[in-house]
């Protein structure tokens, strides 16, 4: 036998069991309560693996430890392309036991912190979006892993839906909100792919099918969502005269060309992203865009003429 059978710390489960639990008091005693969020698919595209329609609809409250404690990780507040951009990074360890105890035995498809999964950090007001999960980190300690090292990095709100009844988490999205609707649709009276997300749509009173233009259109809307499956199309930023529900009413998209008879509407406070036009990046690169302009003197006077030129 190549090892000694009376020194073999690589297989005892009393002093396996005694590193997990020194670990656990450990991150409770010196770590923060987040909660956690599962991500739920609603309907996933298969070919690139994501789902637009994804929310977050449960929390699990659970102690971490703050391994980035003296400050966010990543490349910070940067000026990019598109506007300002804000990358922080934090790194989080807890504990496989207790994250089986909160948060595995009662999903029974979540054995381990999920990519694309969010915590919250009640301090700070601030949610973070799971990219790795380190299973290996501390190395086989006694024998056996006792932790998770997790890898996450600010997230960027893209229209999930976050209804978790808890203030915390919910309240992130309110400091971007626009008044909305969500208009029921009937059937359709042209045929078309659907309505796109950020396309105006509009309603011509009186008029369907192809008299109804966006040039003579009483009502405006731009479009935030559409669910084809449950007939749901959430409309914000409508124009004063508002649009109009009826056996004969319609709502027709300017650039999908789809209209669907307009069978109810439902006032909704739907927290949404500001800048959901399309072609419109998003961000303040508009703002930064103006102010630039009176940074740099591009006039043809001469500093040097002394007024004269």
């Amino acid at each position: 036998m190549a090892t000694n059978p009376y020194f073999n710390f690589k297989s005892s489960s009393p002093e396996q069991n005694l590193m997990e639990d020194l670990t656990i008091e450990a991150i409770k005693t010196m770590g923060m309560d987040v909660l956690y969020l599962p991500r739920e698919y609603v309907k996933k595209d298969l070919l690139f693996g994501e789902d637009v329609l994804s929310q977050f609809k449960k929390t699990y409250e659970i102690e971490m430890y703050l391994q980035s404690y003296d400050g966010f990780e990543g490349e910070g507040d940067i000026l990019a392309k598109y506007g300002l951009e804000i990358k922080d990074k934090v790194s989080l360890v807890v504990a496989k036991k207790r994250f089986t105890d909160e948060v595995g035995n009662l999903e029974a498809n979540i054995n381990r912190p999920r990519e694309g999964d969010l915590i919250y950090f009640p301090m700070g007001n601030y949610l973070f979006e799971i990219n790795f999960v380190e299973h290996e980190n501390p190395f086989y300690q006694l024998g056996k892993n006792q932790t998770y090292l997790i890898q996450a990095e600010l997230f960027t709100y893209s229209l999930e839906n976050i209804q978790t009844g808890v203030c915390g988490p919910d309240s992130v999205t309110q400091l971007q909100k626009l008044y909305a609707q969500e208009f029921t649709t009937g059937i359709a009276v042209t045929s078309g792919p659907g309505f796109y997300r950020g396309e105006t749509v509009y309603q011509v009173a009186g008029v369907s099918g192809a008299g109804a233009t966006l040039g003579i259109a009483t009502s405006t809307g731009t479009v935030i969502d559409w669910v084809s499956t449950t007939s749901k199309l959430t409309v914000s930023s409508i124009s004063t005269v508002s649009f109009e529900a009826g056996s004969t009413a319609t709502v027709k998209g300017s650039q999908s060309g789809s209209e669907y008879i307009l069978s109810g509407i439902t006032a909704t406070n739907l927290v949404i992203p500001e800048n959901i036009i399309l072609n419109t990046p998003s961000g303040d690169a508009n703002t930064f865009g103006v102010e630039q302009q009176g940074v740099l003197d591009f006039s043809e006077t001469d500093p040097f003429s002394e007024g004269r030129y």
